[in-house]
């Protein structure tokens, strides 16, 4: 006689059912659909009814992960990022190459002072902080 719930659909850690639901509820409603076949009368429409509700159930799984959003993979920038400097900015760049940070600033006083925009060395310090970032989160 088949049984309804096996132990390898269940986590042994926390006795949850695992993030395959719809696969399990197909498989009880497989189940049932067997106990159904020998079963006659009342015992058979309630096999039926079962599997037909298993089935719902597994539907109404597969129409929530629809819905979930995918998960983004972790992206990673490995180090060390470095600092380069041009005419008027300051590149951060991993290990890669790949640009994660412009900070601009200005060579001329006056425009610097009436736009509000950094000067070089200000502009060269908060690139460099960026660019340790990778080591203040490693400690």
């Amino acid at each position: 006689m088949p049984t309804l719930c096996s132990a390898d659909e269940v986590d042994p850690k926390n006795a949850t059912i695992l993030r395959h639901a719809a696969e399990v509820y197909r498989k009880q409603a497989k189940t049932c659909r067997e106990l159904a076949t020998p079963a006659q009368g009342d015992d058979r429409a309630f096999w039926l009814g079962l599997s037909d509700y298993w089935l719902k159930l597994a539907q109404v799984d597969d129409e929530q992960k629809a819905l979930e959003p995918t998960i983004m993979p972790l992206r990673r920038f490995p180090s060390p990022w470095k600092t380069e400097e041009h005419d008027t900015c300051f590149i951060v760049k991993d290990h890669t190459g790949l640009n994660l940070a412009y900070v601009y600033f200005e060579p001329e006083p006056n425009c610097r002072l009436a736009l509000k925009l950094l000067s070089r060395g200000e502009a060269r310090r908060i690139a460099a902080k960026f660019a340790k970032l990778p080591q203040w989160l490693d400690e």
